[in-house]
């Protein structure tokens, strides 16, 4: 996900993608660990769009104060 598109969403939305990109981290991390999975690509770009998602909510929270 682009950093264009997150910013468009609510703070309630950033949170549910949180949520899930969270889950799917945790699904990649066992696939790759089985070998279901032989690049960690799919998870770099998961992890990314993570720490996209607490900036956001960051920025957010600090031009509240």
């Amino acid at each position: 996900m682009d950093i264009t598109e997150l910013s468009q969403k609510t703070k309630e939305e950033l949170s549910k993608l949180l949520d899930e990109k969270k889950r799917e981290v945790q699904e990649l991390r066992m696939q790759i660990t089985s070998g279901k999975i032989k690049s960690a690509k799919s998870l770099k770009e998961s992890k990314k769009d993570i720490a996209r998602i607490f900036t956001l909510l960051n920025q957010e929270k600090d031009s509240k104060k």
